[in-house]
């Protein structure tokens, strides 16, 4: 091959390389996934065995039970393509906890665990002028002159629909619903039949966990998520790591064991 030849795939790879670089963590995950023949033969059998969740309205409950309906932000997780708001619904011991902590951590933060690959964790403005991107944790003015002050007390989210997520290279992790790579994936699912479905429903999935971390992997002493960074304060962090709902959570070691609520308070 001569010099010439020699330069033109030297370019071309070169402008692959961006592009793949261009793409979020996942988008290109996905790509590159290949999944066996078990995952989507079970991706099969959970297709067939779906049944759709029909949503209740007007329930009546009493006053103390009604929840506030979650801010529509403009960006919303490529999972709402298939998966409901509240996402946490098997196990009914702790889906109300984990549903909580959907309003504010993303999911790929807890379900996408690269093994090898470092992830950086910061917020993602989901809504306003700065949607889809990187923004600043929300640090406390402290006042040096005064040692004996309280600590200033403040919101931990830094503005409304910001969730924490995973970043890589300094870009979003995740994709969107709204990018086309999302809106793809979604015309492709309904054009397919059972089988492609299958093989489309273990591709998208093979990046991610099933399951997320333990309570304890970011309300313990060595929390993967760097809290300070996040705008944690001091006192933040400590009741962070020392969570009581957490804590209680890990005195199950059974399915089927059932621990009074009185234990919470120990």
């Amino acid at each position: 091959m001569n010099k010439q030849g020699l330069v033109f795939l030297f370019v071309c790879s070169l402008l692959l390389c961006q592009q793949l670089m261009a793409a979020p963590f996942y988008q290109q995950q996905v790509k590159q996934s290949a999944p066996g023949d078990k995952q989507i033969t079970d991706a099969l059998k959970q297709i067939k065995e779906h049944k759709d969740i029909q949503l209740q309205e007007n329930i009546s409950v009493p006053v103390f039970h009604h929840r506030v309906d979650s801010q529509k932000t403009e960006k919303q997780a490529v999972c709402s393509n298939c998966h409901h708001e509240l996402p946490h619904r098997k196990n009914e011991r702790s889906r109300t906890f984990m549903n909580r902590h959907s309003r504010y951590i993303a999911c790929e933060t807890c379900h996408m665990r690269p093994k090898n690959i470092d992830m950086e964790y910061a917020w993602l403005a989901y809504d306003g002028a700065d949607a889809g991107k990187k923004i600043a944790a929300r640090v406390p003015k402290q006042d040096e002159n005064k040692k004996d002050k309280p600590e200033p007390q403040f919101m931990l989210v830094p503005q409304a629909g910001a969730k924490i997520a995973p970043f890589a290279g300094g870009e979003p992790g995740l994709v969107f619903r709204g990018d086309e790579f999302s809106k793809k994936i979604n015309q492709d699912w309904q054009d397919a039949d059972d089988k492609e479905k299958a093989r489309l429903k273990a591709r998208v999935h093979t990046p991610l966990e099933e399951k997320g971390p333990e309570c304890q992997r970011c309300h313990g002493d060595d929390p993967m998520l760097d809290l300070r960074a996040l705008g944690a304060s001091p006192d933040q962090v400590k009741k962070i790591k020392r969570n009581i709902i957490a804590r209680y959570f890990t005195r199950f070691k059974k399915d089927d064991q059932r621990i009074r609520i009185k234990d919470l308070l120990r």
